[in-house]
């Protein structure tokens, strides 16, 4: 089984082309969407409130999702709005709802307890650390963060990094959480604190996977959509299908390689959310779609 943990929303979300409310949001969400176009046995942890819209549950049910970790509490559910600007690739966060995130205390099932693979998504050091205490030693994990927690939680982000195999984070956060200006610099940086593996998305660019190997350096383009409408959760997805990816190896061990495929896989998934607003082209997506995207980003990596 791969466990997923994080944040489950409810996003309003404003481009230049559209404005649309109460979409289905969430790291967690967008996380364990993508995981299942890879895995048959994904778990979702986390918590909602009462006014969680029944059709986004009803959704993630129908996904095959087991939600045994999803807390229904008696407050009001984590929300966010935002606006992205007309590059689509800056946005400002206009009003953001803690709600039942603020004195979570996360606890996993115990059919999660002894997962194979661990995703903690984007959500508070504390409960990414609550999680990983209550899982299996021998699980392989992934950790992915975001601005805010560097900015107030840094040190107890930095706490977990040496607990954890995967290190997932976006190009400016790489920045603010190293003294590098380039890349390379920045990814070694990171390695030293603690994972075996770092990776650096890049958005419209793409991402590129570090490991403790001098020649363990790999870079995969996203992939180029013919539309981009909203890429609310396209790092989400990125984070879930790579995790998942590696747990259908049923490997004792991961190696660079496996990781490289699964970065592959993780564009190749993002790439689809940013096509519509919230989770819409990622629940349509196909089989044999997924494969040609997989085939054209492979090729692109040729010489």
């Amino acid at each position: 089984m791969i466990v997923v943990g994080g944040s489950v929303a409810i996003d309003s979300v404003q481009t230049p082309f559209a404005k649309k409310k109460n979409l289905m949001g969430g790291s967690a969400t967008f996380a364990c969407l993508a995981a299942r176009k890879f895995s048959n046995d994904v778990g979702m942890v986390g918590i909602v409130g009462q006014d969680y819209p029944k059709d986004h549950l009803s959704l993630l049910e129908k996904e095959g999702i087991c939600l045994d970790g999803l807390v229904f509490s008696a407050g009001k559910s984590f929300t966010w709005r935002g606006e992205y600007e007309e590059n689509m690739m800056d946005r400002k966060t206009l009003s953001v709802g803690i709600n039942v995130l603020e004195n979570w205390k996360l606890e996993m099932p115990v059919n999660f307890k002894k997962a194979n693979l661990l995703v903690l998504a984007n959500m508070s050091p504390q409960n990414q650390k609550e999680m990983l205490s209550q899982c299996s030693k021998k699980a392989f994990v992934l950790l992915d963060t975001m601005d805010l927690w560097i900015q107030t939680m840094q040190e107890d982000l930095l706490s977990l990094l040496s607990q954890v195999d995967v290190f997932l984070l976006n190009e400016s956060e790489a920045k603010a959480l190293t003294k590098s200006p380039h890349l390379f610099g920045q990814s070694r940086e990171l390695l030293n604190l603690g994972p075996s593996y770092v990776v650096i998305k890049l958005g419209a660019a793409g991402a590129i996977l570090a490991g403790q190997g001098k020649e363990e350096w790999f870079f995969s383009p996203a992939f180029p959509i013919q539309k981009l409408l909203d890429p609310t959760g396209a790092g989400d997805a990125f984070l879930g299908a790579l995790g998942a990816y590696l747990d259908s190896l049923k490997e004792e061990k991961y190696h660079f390689s496996h990781l490289c495929q699964g970065v592959v896989r993780g564009n190749a998934l993002a790439s689809f959310v940013c096509e519509d607003f919230s989770a819409q082209e990622l629940l349509n997506a196909r089989q044999e779609e997924i494969e040609n995207r997989l085939q054209s980003l492979k090729s692109m990596t040729r010489c």
